[in-house]
Parts: structure tokens; sequence; C-alpha cells
């Protein structure tokens, strides 16, 4: 765990942009220690083709004629959420990024359940419970894919390079690019590769390479 702020308050709401009742708080002397755990790419919750880097951010996915699903070590039932991803290599084949409980199969697209939703690389599509809604374009090695999602009122939204799909406004709450079912589970984010590939993430550990939409925390 890391610390990022001393803090004599207890009624302080948020701390770098995440709020307090999702850090632990530890009393120091006359103080509060506040920590934050960050999220990374899980080393269980994978499949077994895929080979994360040290930094367990990166994670490359081997060829083959199958899906291969990753999902983040730390999933959200409630709250609004921000995290970015860079596609590195498609590959010979496709890449799915978006969000998923932990009901999805590994050897499954995010998309293809109830319980994951996802933007795929081609056919300018966004899935849920593998049903299709028009993204309007397609992404590659070139975007900063953003992800916000809302826990509180079911909502999630896709976009590239500080640009949301389909005139979404995830500050306002506005124009989702699919909404959330009623799972209980925790949401994940979440990547599928099909014939290789891979991506970046970045669930706040570093500075996003654009600012959260107001009201959401980095992971």
């Amino acid at each position: 765990m890391a610390l990022i702020k001393l803090h004599g308050s207890t009624a302080i709401a948020k701390i770098d942009g995440v709020a307090t009742d999702q850090l632990l708080k530890v009393l120091g002397g006359l103080s509060w220690n506040y920590y934050h755990t960050p999220v990374f790419w899980s080393t269980s919750d994978k499949n077994t083709g895929m080979t994360l880097a040290e930094d367990k951010l990166t994670v490359t996915a081997g060829a083959g004629s199958s899906w291969q699903v990753i999902r983040g070590d730390t999933g959200k039932t409630s709250g609004k959420w921000y995290a970015e991803i860079s596609p590195k290599g498609f590959g010979s084949g496709y890449i799915f990024l978006g969000i998923s409980d932990t009901a999805l199969a590994i050897g499954n697209y995010c998309g293809s359940s109830t319980g994951s939703y996802g933007w795929w690389n081609a056919n300018t599509e966004l899935r849920n419970s593998g049903t299709t809604a028009d993204s309007g374009r397609d992404f590659s090695t070139s975007d900063v894919i953003q992800i916000a999602w809302d826990m509180d009122n079911r909502r999630v939204w896709f976009g590239a390079n500080s640009t949301w799909l389909n005139a979404g406004d995830p500050a306002a709450g506005t124009n989702p690019s699919l909404n959330i079912g009623s799972t209980t589970l925790a949401m994940h984010l979440c990547v599928s590769m099909w014939g290789g590939g891979q991506v970046i993430a970045n669930f706040g550990q570093s500075s996003f390479v654009y600012s959260p939409p107001a009201g959401f925390s980095r992971l």
C-alpha cells in the first residue's frame, strides 16, 4: 500500500480524487494516515496464455484461435471509476476492452455475457451479452482508450483521445455507451484478445493522459 496523504481531519471527502471511504484510514498519533492500494491486472484471474510484465500493467496474449481474458485484481460494486488502456498490438486478431464481473469465462470475450460490456476494435461495435450497439468508430494502436463506469447509476462510457463515443458525457451522466445490468457482482476492468496482442493499462498508478470526468475517481 502507498501512503498518499497525511491529513488531520476526519471530515475530508476525497484525497487525490479518491473518495476516502475507498481508502484505508489508520490513526497515526494525532493525525489520520490515508492509504490507497492501486489496482493492477490480476496474476490469477486470467487466461494461461497471457503474460504479465513486471509492472502488472502490460499484458501480452499469445497467438491462438480462442479468446483470452484478463481482469483487474479488484472490482467495484459502487462509485464512479475511470481508467485508460493503450492498445499496443493486435497480433493477427482482435481486442475487446471493457468491464466485466467474474462470471465471464476467461475463454470468452468481454461483452459476450450479461455481466460484461466491451468495445471491439472492429466493425464499430459495442457488445453486451453478445448484442451489438454502434460505437461509431474502431480503435487502433494510436489511441488511448478511456473507460468510465458509474456503478451507482449503472452506466459505462467508452472514449478515445478525449472524445467520448456517441456524444457521451460521463460527468453529466448522459448518452452512456451501454447500460449496466442488475448484477450484484463487482465490475472489473477487462481485456479480451484473440490471435495475440498487447495492451498497457493505467488504473491510476500514474497521471492519466486525459483528465477523468468530474466525479470519477482512479481505481
